[in-house]
């Protein structure tokens, strides 16, 4: 009889203890493309964000082109917190793809910021597919900088095809304005001197 008590008290803490554990709340998984801050407030990481834009973009096209990038915004060469990441893609007009080539008017949109990734799509005229930059955002804040560039301003980074110089090329401007204070070859970093392209979007 005390073998038998003992036995099943033993097989009672036991599923007990299955229970609770199978009760418990699972451990939150925390995002890749952000990085939490002394505020608790997550600071995105605009390369792991890319990487997830480009594949929410192949997910709604096969051919998905990359054509621009917009964040703003950046101050003492961070991102600030409550920074906006946008990456948009777009399809191929015909067989042909490759940077320069024209897309077609539906625009797919992949804005970030703390909050998550929210896809869209919008219309789009004369937008061209540009070469996914070698030339990080950490890149170009270090050389915006070295080149005398203020880093204690709010800049706003966008990275698009240039019809003039023939490739994607990075625009600093201050952010809400549209002159451009620095471009860089989105290639090798390198600063263009001249270059009359616009800083903001068309």
């Amino acid at each position: 009889m005390l073998a038998i008590l003992v036995t099943a008290t033993a097989a009672f803490w036991q599923l007990r203890k299955h229970d609770d554990a199978s009760l418990a709340p699972p451990l939150a998984s925390a995002s890749s493309s952000a990085t939490p801050t002394a505020s608790g407030v997550p600071v995105l990481d605009p390369s792991a964000t890319f990487a997830q834009a480009k594949s929410k973009a192949l997910a709604w096209h096969e051919d998905a082109t990359l054509v621009e990038i917009d964040l703003a915004p950046v101050v003492d060469g961070k991102l600030d917190p409550s920074a906006n990441l946008e990456f948009v893609f777009g399809k191929p007009v015909g067989k042909r793809i490759g940077p320069g080539t024209s897309v077609q008017s539906g625009l797919f949109v992949v804005t970030a910021d703390a909050n998550g990734l929210r896809t869209g799509e919008r219309p789009g005229t004369n937008a061209s597919a540009v070469a996914e930059p070698n030339c990080i955002v950490e890149d170009v804040l270090e050389k915006a900088a070295k080149s005398g560039l203020s880093m204690h301003d709010r800049l706003h980074l966008r990275y698009a095809q240039s019809q003039k110089n023939g490739r994607g090329l990075w625009f600093v401007s201050r952010d809400g304005e549209a002159e451009a204070r620095r471009t860089l070859d989105g290639v090798n970093c390198a600063i263009i001197v001249a270059s009359t392209a616009p800083a903001t979007k068309k």
